[in-house]
């Protein structure tokens, strides 16, 4: 993590992780239909620690815990946050959840509906537009445009889910000149802001949600 806040604000390579994976635990609260059949919890995070346990003889140590009351912003803020900074300074950066089917995969990553806090690609893209805005009017930057492209990789296919739903042709990921691992094909949209980011984003899950628990989606900015 970054040394201190004003490590992020300067600037300074400090901000890049030590370790270049890390990895976090979120555990979701009982569903209602859990709560009605009696269900019990049976992994536990263990207060002020990145450690969780299972019933309650097994413990496991990892770089953040967050345990069922945790926040959308607390998660991102610990996690996601200063690689986004980073990821300006011209750095790659790779979130992805994984978990079996409902174990709270698409609400970390694109949040719980319009009155929800947001997910992560809505955190990262308010983030990337704001910190755009203080370097233009800082002058570091004379001008910035962002452009998105949105993948999944289902059932052995890569598709370019911003496609048209009826043409969802399998792409052809492969490496350029440079060593970087792209497909040339896939689609790249330009945007104004991050509320047309984060609307392309919602408007495609939502008219395709049958594919939301059976996708690993990544998101490239």
């Amino acid at each position: 993590m970054p040394s201190s806040e004003a490590d992020v604000k300067q600037g300074k390579s400090s901000r890049i992780f030590e370790v270049n994976i890390q990895v976090a635990v979120r555990i979701r609260p009982l569903l209602p239909k859990e709560l009605l059949r009696h269900h019990c919890e049976c992994v536990k995070v263990i207060p002020g620690s990145a450690q969780v346990t299972v019933n309650p003889d097994r413990l496991f140590t990892f770089d953040h815990a967050f345990g069922p009351s945790a926040s959308q912003d607390e998660v991102y803020r610990a996690c996601i946050q200063p690689m986004v900074r980073s990821l300006l300074d011209g750095y790659n950066a790779t979130v992805f959840c994984y978990g079996e089917t409902g174990s709270g995969k698409t609400y970390t990553i694109s949040g719980g509906g319009q009155d929800d806090e947001g997910g992560i690609i809505e955190h990262v893209a308010r983030d990337v537009f704001g910190y755009l805005d203080e370097k233009l009017k800082s002058n570091e930057i004379d001008v910035a445009t962002v452009h998105m492209s949105y993948l999944e990789l289902y059932m052995e296919e890569v598709r370019d889910l911003l496609d048209l739903p009826t043409n969802q042709k399998g792409l052809n990921v492969r490496d350029d000149i440079n060593g970087n691992t792209a497909d040339f094909s896939l689609s790249a949209l330009k945007l104004k802001d991050e509320l047309n980011k984060c609307k392309v984003i919602h408007n495609w899950i939502n008219q395709n949600s049958f594919l939301r628990n059976k996708t690993i989606g990544h998101g490239e900015y």
